[in-house]
């Protein structure tokens, strides 16, 4: 670092692990930890590349793995040149010495890179490799503006494969495998699945049969070794490992007779002679010959009457029966029964299971051949049609990008010329592909160069060897040390950690990169290097990280040289400058959080009517999670230093986002979703949907039932079928009418027949919706579609349902989505027939289906607050939350657990018939995939838990069988059970179910607490008043007519929904005094009279206004309490909205009552929020038309009027629930429909807080002239009813009005 001293000016020095990576001069390989920097790392290396070793930003390809990454890494590249390049030297005296190492060459350099950045080459490697196929795409028959990853691309494919299996449906492979009556599951699932996923463009004929050769090699090897013992050459490693033969263990069973002197005891003489025939039957196999590879592909009928010879073996084994005393040594060896608890391996279940999965391969070796030929025929047809169409998929692109290098000698020598160095970000999700590609790019000059211009040099390579390429590059000796190495010597830079490999079904390979960090220096590539220090998490959380997964002890296993796919922690994350923690229960960061249902399950006491009683244990997870995570905000937010996107929920699949959703609503926390499933599982879209419909299409039935049905309509389903039958009148006519042509809402015919069978008001909803119809079809037809959504949404009242509740956000946001679908539609100047049309293959067909419009990838903006963020793992990588919550890691299963097919590099095809039995390559394949699978899951927990800077809560749930919690079986995915049955073994007894988190250090060796999640029942829940979507559109049909009109509410109306202020109610009994309370003060303010009087008198025009400045109360009379207090800055548009509707008289002007409270409500609220109001300047416009002086005035008053306010107890008990984590908010604005007025209230209740006796204090503040407590009796309870939605666990609530002119305290708790 000494020698590059200018790069210590950087905000965040590098630490000396980043320094080391950092200016490194060889190949390399980096294993850089979570958190440990490595964008940072990677932009400083750029900038050093560029200003110390002189390297043009043109000559520096970085590559990244998503086009986000590539993004964030363009920008921090260039802000890092910036920091450089714009650098003012002088202003830090402390660094002197690395400014004087920032030469004007230096920066010149940096200049120059900034003002050609533009050339720069900072791309996803599929954009790489994209750029490599233009060049070259008319030699491999393709047009040079082909598309990558088009919507349609898979689709069109499966189609194919439905004709193509049509056609083949005769063919042995299709009548072995594909079920009665699913051929397109089988083209879809078997055929498509295996092309799409396994193959590319690229892919050389003949590629699948050459699997299949390899496989009749593999099974010839394996049974030859089962039946005769013989070791095939080439595979002698892989069988004594894996196999016993069959007569080894007739072998050792035979000494276990003879040495047991069992022969000399007659009353054992029948069993031994029972034993001694199954041993002599045995030998006798010997004589079956072996079988091989050519006789299974050219003599198949041989194999199998070798096979048939063999089975003999499976009933020898019901020889061994005994009529006298057990002896159980033979019988043990054979059968595989346990000595002394222990299993022992056994003929019956090793080498006689191999030897039926081989037999079982042999016997369905034709249909097997014939799926492989199948499959070659329609991967030739698929690349023909990718090459006419242009269309191709990013594995098409990266391999035949390969191909063109290996291939095009001018190509190759043109890519590897035009970059002095290679930066590769997140290797670990790569391939041997993506290496071989890169190795390409490195290659010396001279090396695989033709020694004629004119000739092209092909590199050939071996399609049975995927290391073959890098065996032509790196050449080893027999020691496996590198005796020689093509490549430039210091030109790659690989980062990477293997333990956030976590994309396999993306095509990444970590055994990619594991081979690359081998450890052992002499026999490495590249040179290793490490990044530790962790500055994401603190401290206490690293602890945990290391103890969690640290090989051996936690959730990585000790490393198995053959099993490269697995992850090895081999080096502890560290804290820069600061020693790990060890931990207690006071520090403990990580915590594994598990219901139990032991109490209901193991409590015979408990009747149907009781167990049905509690929220299943999913529910019970995500209640205590938005628990949680509620509790940690409302404990936060008064210091100011929490936001609801400070969480994250990370789920391993968004299976059960519902639940999550439904209990976050319920305690009123917002949340943003990475994805939304499919915009048609609302009804809320469907009814948009069939309206547009019906207009496209007339004639569709079912579009105008629904139509019907829906809000727009607002009939019930019996109704609906009632005007069907007038209008679909089938059963009476005859064969020779007309054709059917369905005509909606043509019923003037039978409108007396339906006004006598429909109620009344059904009736008039009827003819509403046929009027609402007939005067917008034309419109629709002709406008823009998203003319005519924002009509449907906010003219029909959906807009406003969903704006009284969070748990209709969704609704909201899947409108959202279609809109943004429409826009682009509309864009692209298409019909909206045409959207109709792609509209209903989306929704038949679900995201990926055969239409043109895809709202799987849509973005949009959407306008919300901070919110909890649900993801799933796979999209956090490379974020960081302060606090995050695992969810969906626990009770995992296999994914391929019930797979009918399994496909590798190594092993090609294998194929299972539903409902038949399994064979030899299926169960090998199917047990390397859920080992991969496993070591990958492993991974995805790296990943979740170690997105958190903060804290961790792990989240699943304990089923308990006959006999408790069962312990999980080595091998399977229950990884975070067994780190509880490993750390806290002592709760196994009571189903782990504790009433408190406990933490035990196992001798320094566990890094979490455990808490067993209460039970919940439906009674406990925070609110009762959850609504689905349907029951959103049953409020929006409810609303449809026209309601009772308040005469003294002023209001905004949309289809029956009335909108309004809380602040425009007025008592029905008007102001008359109800003697509630009499008070003597007098009003303490009357200067401020004195300026309200002579700014009302300035506008002579309106002589009521200047009567209502003199008496600030009867202003708020005659206005039905018309205050502007409540119309904070979040409300103007709605005050806009209004004031049409006012009287002229109420018309604001000059400045009146109501400025006046507006802007002390703004000098209250600030010093709520802890503003110094004596230095507090509000906006211009709240001292609209003041003069200087008189502004001066007026602020001095609202001061005053603070200072008072500031000395109540009232309002110390505020600042006292702020100190103490309560509920206490000023200004808090609510959304709130009132059933009984059927009125959608938007306000702020100016104050409200949980006082020390549980109960919450509403504080309302008045600028009247006169105290008559009764005029807002009805505006309190308004406040009082929507605060009961607003504040967790509501212990009761206090309301007071506070006259600021009197300095006095009225509550009118019960007069509401």
């Amino acid at each position: 670092m000494n020698d590059f001293k200018y790069l210590t000016l950087i905000p965040r020095p590098l630490d000396k692990d980043q320094s080391e990576v950092c200016f490194c001069t060889k190949n390399a390989v980096v294993a850089a930890g979570a958190g440990s920097g490595k964008t940072q790392v990677l932009a400083t290396r750029f900038a050093w590349l560029v200003m110390s070793l002189k390297i043009d930003v043109s000559e520096i390809l970085t590559l990244t793995f998503t086009d986000k990454a590539a993004s964030e890494m363009y920008q921090r590249i260039y802000d890092t040149l910036s920091f450089f390049a714009n650098y003012r030297k002088g202003e830090n005296p402390e660094k002197a010495e690395a400014e004087a190492d920032l030469t004007e060459e230096k920066i010149a350099l940096a200049k120059n890179a900034l003002q050609t950045f533009s050339n720069s080459h900072i791309q996803t490697l599929d954009s790489y490799c994209g750029s490599v196929v233009r060049q070259c795409a008319n030699r491999y028959g393709l047009t040079p503006d082909f598309s990558v990853a088009s919507a349609d691309s898979e689709r069109n494919i499966k189609n194919g494969a439905f004709k193509f299996v049509l056609r083949n449906k005769d063919s042995l492979a299709v009548q072995t495998f594909a079920n009665p009556g699913k051929l397109q599951e089988f083209a879809e699932n078997i055929l498509a699945e295996t092309v799409i996923k396994n193959t590319s463009i690229a892919t050389k004929k003949g590629y699948f049969l050459k699997k299949l050769e390899k496989q009749r090699s593999e099974i010839a090897a394996v049974w030859n070794y089962l039946v005769k013992g013989e070791k095939t050459p080439g595979f002698e490693k892989m069988l004594e490992s894996q196999f016993t033969p069959v007569l080894k263990y007739i072998d050792d069973a035979q000494n276990t007779l003879d040495a047991g002197g069992k022969k000399d005891d007659f009353s054992k003489a029948e069993y031994v002679a029972s034993c001694q025939n199954l041993f002599d039957e045995a030998w006798n196999l010997q004589e079956i010959e072996e079988i091989s590879a050519d006789e299974i592909e050219n003599n198949l009928d041989s194999t199998l009457q070798k096979v048939g010879e063999s089975e003999k073996l499976f009933a020898l084994l019901s020889k061994t029966k005994s009529s006298g005393s057990a002896i159980a040594d033979v019988k043990t060896v054979l059968s595989g029964k346990t000595k002394g608890g222990v299993p022992i391996k056994s003929l019956e279940n090793d080498a006689l299971f191999y030897l039926g999965l081989c037999n079982a391969f042999l016997k369905q070796y034709e249909a097997i051949k014939n799926l492989n030929g199948l499959l070659e025929d329609f991967t030739q047809q698929v690349n023909a049609s990718k090459r006419r169409s242009g269309s191709l998929t990013f594995a098409d692109v990266t391999s035949l990008a390969l191909k063109i290098l290996l291939e095009n000698e001018d190509i190759r020598n043109q890519e590897k010329n035009a970059y002095k160095k290679i930066m590769i970000d997140e290797f670990q999700d790569n391939n041997g592909k993506n290496r071989d590609l890169l190795y390409l790019l490195s290659i010396k000059k001279g090396e695989f160069e033709s020694e004629n211009p004119k000739e092209n040099f092909v590199i050939q390579t071996d399609d049975d060897n995927p290391a073959s390429l890098h065996d032509q590059i790196i050449f080893r000796d027999s020691d496996g040390k590198i005796s020689a190495d093509k490549r430039d010597a210091d030109k790659l830079f690989f980062v990477g950690d293997e333990k956030q490999s976590i994309y396999k079904f993306r095509g990444a390979d970590v055994t990619v990169f594991n081979e690359l960090t081998d450890l052992d220096s002499e026999k490495a590539e590249n040179a290793q290097l490490s990044m530790t220090f962790n500055y994401r998490s603190d401290a206490e959380l690293l602890t945990s990280f290391n103890l969690l997964f640290k090989n051996g002890n936690g959730i990585f296993e000790n490393p198995d040289g053959e099993k490269k796919y697995e992850a090895n922690y081999a080096k502890e994350a560290k804290k820069n400058g600061a020693e790990l923690p060890s931990l207690n229960p006071r520090n403990v960061r990580v915590h594994f959080c598990f219901s139990s249902d032991r109490k209901i399950s193991e409590n015979e006491n408990l009747v149907p009517e009781e167990r049905l009683s509690y929220l299943p244990q999913k529910e019970i997870d995500a209640y205590f999670a938005a628990k949680k995570i509620r509790q940690i905000y409302d404990e936060n937010k008064n210091n100011g230093k929490i936001q609801w996107s400070d969480f994250a929920i990370l789920d391993r699949s968004r299976s059960d986002r519902k639940i999550l959703t439904k209990y976050l609503a319920l305690f009123n926390i917002p949340f943003s979703v990475d994805q939304f499933g499919n915009i048609f599982e609302d009804a809320v879209v469907n009814d948009i949907y069939n309206f547009l419909r019906i207009c496209v299409y007339p004639s569709d039935i079912n579009a105008f039932a629904a139509f019907l049905c829906s809000p727009f309509s607002g009939l019930s389903e019996n109704e609906t079928e009632i005007v069907l039958s007038h209008l679909v009148d089938i059963k009476f006519r005859s064969y020779d009418d007309e054709p059917f042509v369905f005509d909606p809402f043509k019923t003037e015919d039978v409108d007396g027949n339906l006004k006598k069978e429909l109620p009344e008001k059904s009736f008039r909803k009827f003819v509403s919706a046929r009027d609402f119809f007939r005067e917008n079809q034309k419109n629709v037809l002709r406008q823009k579609i998203t003319e005519t959504l924002s009509m449907l949404w906010n003219e029909r009242g959906y807009r406003h349902e969903t704006m009284l509740d969070r748990q209709k956000q969704l609704c909201a946001e899947h409108f959202d989505m279609i809109f943004e679908l429409a826009r682009e539609v509309d864009e692209n100047e298409k019909s909206l027939a045409w959207f109709i049309d792609e509209l209903e293959n989306l929704k038949s067909g679900g995201f990926g289906s055969d239409s043109d419009v895809d709202a799987k990838d849509i973005k949009y903006p959407l306008e919300r607050e901070s919110a909890v963020q649900i993801m799933t793992i796979h999209k956090s990588k490379g974020l960081q939350f302060n606090h995050v919550f695992v969810w969906g890691c626990a009770n995992v299963r296999q994914k391929g657990e019930n797979a009918l097919l399994f496909f590798d590099e190594e092993n090609g095809i294998s194929v299972k018939a539903d409902g038949s039995g399994s064979n030899y390559f299926f169960e090998k394949q199917k047990e390397l995939s859920r080992q991969k699978e496993r070591a990958e899951f492993k991974r995805i927990l790296y990943v979740a838990i170690t997105r958190a800077v903060s804290d961790v809560y792990v989240l699943g749930e304990w089923k308990s069988g006959k006999n408790g919690v069962k312990p999980p079986e080595p091998g399977d995915f229950k990884l975070l059970e067994s780190m509880v049955f490993k750390n806290y073994p002592d709760f196994q007894e009571d189903g782990f179910a504790c009433d408190s988190p406990v933490f035990r250090s196992n001798n320094g060796e566990c890094g979490f607490d455990y808490f067993s999640v209460p039970l919940v029942t439906y009674d406990d829940l925070q609110k009762n008043d959850e609504k689905t979507a349907d029951e959103l559109r049953s409020k929006v049909i409810l609303n449809l007519k026209n309601a009772e009109i308040s005469e003294n509410l002023v209001k905004t109306e949309i289809c029956g929904i009335k909108k309004a202020s809380p602040s425009r109610i007025s008592d029905e009994s008007g102001i008359k005094d109800d003697g509630f309370y009499h008070s003597e003060k007098k009003d303490l303010y009357g200067d401020l009279t004195e300026i309200l009087k002579k700014y009302s008198q300035k506008d002579d025009s309106n002589s009521e206004n200047t009567k209502a400045a003199e008496s600030p109360g009867e202003f708020e009379k005659n206005a039905g309490r018309f205050e502007a207090e409540d119309l904070s800055e979040n409300e103007e548009n709605f005050q806009q909205e209004n004031e049409s509707s006012l009287p002229s008289a109420l018309q604001p002007a000059g400045f009146s009552a109501a400025d006046f409270g507006t802007l002390v409500h703004d000098y209250l609220n600030k010093m709520c929020l802890g503003i110094d109001i004596e230095t507090y300047g509000p906006a211009v416009q709240l001292l609209k038309n003041l003069s200087e002086k008189d502004s001066e005035k007026i602020r001095g008053i609202c001061i005053k009027m603070c200072r008072s306010f500031a000395e109540t107890d009232l309002y110390k008990d505020f600042l006292d629930a702020k100190k103490n984590g309560r509920f206490a908010e000023s200004e808090l604005e609510f959304k709130f429909f009132d059933d009984e007025t059927q009125t959608l209230f938007h306000g702020f209740i100016d104050l409200i807080f949980q006082s020390s006796d549980g109960k919450y204090v509403i504080l309302d503040y008045k600028t009247d002239q006169t105290i008559l407590p009764c005029v807002h009796y009805l505006q309190q309870k308004c406040y009082r009813n929507a605060a009961k939605d607003l504040v967790p666990d509501s212990g009761g609530f206090k309301c007071f009005l506070y006259y600021l002119r009197f300095e006095e305290f009225v509550e009118i708790t019960e007069k509401l």
